[in-house]
């Protein structure tokens, strides 16, 4: 069995137990507040999940400088496609989605993020390897990608194809700017575990 295949099987197992939290709609509703008062400081493209105010913003009892990589990605994908959301709204919406794992500690299932996508309607193209994600991306394409990195673990990213190469957003915890790589090969080397993509076309 593939790991991304025993991936998907484990983390939906840790998702299910958070959604069992029998005071989580509570929690969310008093996230939401606490993260809406800090949602005016986020302005367009996160760039990095450890700086201010992102980081101090709440996930289930969790906080997104260490946790909010996949919800980061997803609004970050909106970004770049011309939407903006609320973020305090984007978190809302992944911990009452059934995305959170862990009462938030292990961050979101990125399995479910094309869940998300579909309650949204948006038109997506879910990859099930990095060559097919290479072979499928055309220029300008949004897409979002999760992969096993041995030194962080989990993380997820949203990422985008230009003629000057591939830009990935929040690849680093205190990033400043995207990062620029020539290839998706080269963006995601072999010392990562890819797990899941999706090309976003239209939101």
């Amino acid at each position: 069995m593939s790991v991304a295949r025993l991936s998907r099987l484990a983390l939906s197992s840790i998702s299910a137990l958070s959604s069992g939290y029998p005071f989580r709609k509570k929690l969310a509703e008093e996230n939401y507040s606490f993260n809406n008062s800090l949602a005016e400081g986020v302005t367009g493209l996160i760039q990095g999940q450890r700086n201010e105010p992102v980081a101090a913003m709440k996930f289930g009892l969790a906080r997104l400088a260490d946790v909010g990589c996949e919800i980061i990605a997803v609004h970050n994908a909106y970004c770049l496609l011309g939407k903006t959301e609320n973020f305090a709204k984007t978190i809302l919406d992944f911990e009452q989605s059934g995305l959170m794992m862990g009462f938030g500690f292990l961050g979101s299932n990125p399995f479910r993020i094309e869940g998300y996508l579909r309650r949204h309607r948006a038109s997506f193209v879910e990859c099930d390897s990095l060559w097919e994600l290479s072979r499928r991306l055309c220029e300008n394409d949004v897409f979002i990608l999760s992969f096993w990195n041995k030194k962080y673990g989990l993380h997820t990213v949203c990422a985008q194809k230009t003629q000057r190469g591939i830009y990935v957003y929040n690849a680093k915890g205190r990033a400043l700017e995207p990062c620029l790589y020539k290839t998706v090969g080269q963006a995601f080397c072999k010392s990562y575990r890819f797990l899941t993509s999706y090309i976003i076309k239209k939101i």
